[in-house]
């Protein structure tokens, strides 16, 4: 079997484990690991040994990714006697637009309460927005909203 620390997708920089168990667990088993890069190429991510393999996405691609692990008894000379696989998903961590609106058109009396909303994507991003406000006699002033994902 093959669980991980966490779920896919994630976002490019995030650090997965997966923890590989085969039976029987008398035979003392060892792991090879094994990455799928989503251009389709192969590297080999861990040589024989521990069940546990730590990914430190940092630096990679976004798109799909396929890990590998090969199980064999300690001490065998075959290539592999069991393995299993996941497929995992790094997303981007970077904003590619930001939308926004208001619940009033821009000719209101003195008074009127505006309520703008913004939205981000791509929409499972953590945002941070900023909000400018341009007075009549051209001064600018800001506050900013931290929210988690989708629009404000």
């Amino acid at each position: 079997s093959l669980g991980s620390s966490t779920t896919s997708p994630q976002q490019a920089g995030a650090t997965v484990t997966f923890t590989a168990s085969a039976s029987p667990s008398s035979a003392n088993p060892e792991y090879q690991w094994w990455l799928g890069k989503p251009d389709g190429s192969w590297s080999q991510a861990q040589d024989w040994g521990s069940g546990s393999y730590s990914w430190n996405t940092t630096g990679l691609s976004v798109g799909n990714y396929r890990i590998v692990v090969y199980a064999r008894a300690s001490g065998s000379t075959a290539p592999y006697q069991a393995y299993t696989y996941r497929d995992f998903t790094l997303q981007s961590n970077t904003v590619s637009s930001v939308s926004f609106g208001s619940n009033q058109t821009s000719s209101q009396v003195v008074g009127t309460t505006f309520a703008f909303t913004a939205s981000a994507s791509p929409g499972y991003l953590t945002v941070q927005y900023k909000w400018w406000l341009g007075k009549p006699n051209g001064a600018w002033s800001w506050g900013f909203t931290v929210r988690k994902r989708g629009p404000i």
